[in-house]
Parts: C-alpha cells; sequence; structure tokens
C-alpha cells in the first residue's frame, strides 16, 4: 500500500542534490530520530537512531541506484509492518526535481494498525519535503571555507 508520494524541485543541480542529501540528512529531515551512528556494511549505508523511548535503536539501510536511492527499516524476523521508501533524483530546468515514494506493507491483515503506520509515514514524507530547500542548502565545511574572505 503506498503511503505517501510527493515530488518536490529544487533550485540546485542533481550532483549537489545527491552530496547533501545524504543517509543522516534523510531520517533527520523526516523529523523523528536523531541520527546516532552511520556505517558502510555490504554496500549498503546503515543509518542507526537514537532509540526515542524504544528499548532498540531503530536501524534503517540505504541503497544507492543510478537515479537516487531506496531505504527501509531494517528489523529482525519477521515485522508486523515493513516500510520502503524511494527517492529518485531528475534535472528539471535549473534544478532537480526528488520524488519521493514510500509504501507501507503489513504481514498480516491488521487496517487500524496499517492506517496508523501509513498516517506515520505521509506525514514523516511530507517533513522531508518541506525540510529538502533546507537540506540542500546548507553549505558544506569545504564551500564555507572557500567562500570566507581573505
Amino acid at each position: 500500500m503506498r503511503a505517501a508520494a510527493i515530488s518536490r524541485v529544487v533550485s540546485a543541480p542533481p550532483d549537489t542534490v545527491a552530496e547533501r542529501l545524504t543517509p543522516e540528512a534523510v531520517i533527520e529531515g523526516e523529523g523523528r530520530y536523531a541520527v546516532k551512528d552511520v556505517a558502510t556494511e555490504n554496500g549498503r549505508t546503515v543509518v542507526t537512531a537514537w532509540p526515542a523511548g524504544r528499548l532498540f535503536p531503530p536501524q534503517f539501510a540505504f541503497e544507492e541506484r543510478p537515479d537516487g536511492f531506496v531505504y527501509r527499516r531494517l528489523d529482525d524476523g519477521r515485522p508486523l509492518v515493513t516500510t520502503e521508501t524511494t527517492v529518485t533524483l531528475r534535472p528539471e530546468g535549473d534544478g532537480t526535481r526528488v520524488d519521493v515514494e514510500s509504501e507501507v506493507r503489513a504481514s498480516v491483515p491488521v487496517p487500524l494498525i496499517e492506517r496508523s503506520t501509513v498516517r506515520q509515514r505521509r506525514r514523516d514524507v511530507e517533513r522531508l519535503c518541506e525540510r529538502l530547500d533546507a537540506i540542500v542548502g546548507e553549505r558544506s565545511p569545504e564551500d564555507a571555507g572557500a567562500a570566507a574572505p581573505k
């Protein structure tokens, strides 16, 4: 079941968007978790977030694609609900179109849980998309140092 599909155009080239829309920026941009650790393993980036009242810290696996990336929450065993989000970057005019599509799948048909998860996921994706300009607009320390007067 699709939870959200949102498209935005940001005024930066695709290379800049891809460079600044890091796994850490995505998780923090969604607004639910603060990032605790970022590691690369088995060809993917794994982000561990602060537990925020949970027993175990949530982890998210990011895998690059030629036109963006896909990420999902890692769960041991068979989770009740799984989510997968695809972010696609395409040049558009002088900027980049960012398409974010998130899907929610329930392993058992429990409509109340699925609807609740879909609503929460939609809010997360909306927050991320609202923050895209700020995320992409942030300058890296190298850029800030290069722009400083001498």
